[in-house]
């Protein structure tokens, strides 16, 4: 319901999101379906999941703290990704690596 609400301001406003716990449903199908996030340097982005860009003198980096069956997770691709994707921050000398997700 809420993501039929928001669809238009979805549209018209700049987000860059990570999936959160209301979203679990089906699978994450109604993120997936509304939202495309980038595909990340190293080109190991999975389906929107987890993703980073860069942006100024910032390396951000969107991680998925949810699983389908809304337990304590980690996606063993994510890790890799994660690993992958901080050493292609070093390299390019970002000062600042921002992560974010739904969850602490």
């Amino acid at each position: 319901v809420f993501m039929r609400k928001m669809q238009n301001a979805f549209a018209a406003v700049p987000l860059m999101t990570v999936a959160g716990n209301h979203e679990i449903l089906a699978d994450f199908a109604a993120y997936k379906a509304r939202f495309n996030m980038p595909v990340s340097d190293n080109g190991l982005s999975y389906v929107d999941m987890w993703y980073s860009f860069d942006m100024g003198p910032m390396h951000i980096i969107g991680v998925n703290t949810e699983s389908p069956i809304d337990t304590a997770y980690i996606d063993p691709a994510m890790v890799e990704f994660l690993k992958l994707d901080f050493a292609s921050a070093a390299s390019k000398n970002a000062p600042w690596r921002v992560a974010y997700g739904h969850r602490p």
